[in-house]
């Protein structure tokens, strides 16, 4: 999916894969999400870039697991 809003473009590609659910819980499923944000290196060379940048993917990795499990 690319989405552009005004002079900014977003690009979002999904993968999925089944996997056996665990033992003690074979009801549930498991949701992950990995974001790549090397291509915004380029925008700060600073020697922290990639901490910064291990911080915001963690982040919005967190948000976007939080908002689908409390929608039940």
């Amino acid at each position: 999916v690319i989405v552009d809003i005004g002079d900014t473009s977003v690009y979002c590609q999904i993968f999925s894969s089944l996997v056996s659910p665990q033992p003690d819980r074979p009801n549930e499923g498991i949701i992950m999400f990995n974001l790549d944000l090397s291509h915004l290196k380029h925008v700060s060379e600073t020697n922290n870039c990639n901490e910064k940048l291990g911080i915001l993917r963690n982040r919005i990795s967190n948000i976007l697991e939080k908002s689908l499990k409390d929608t039940k």
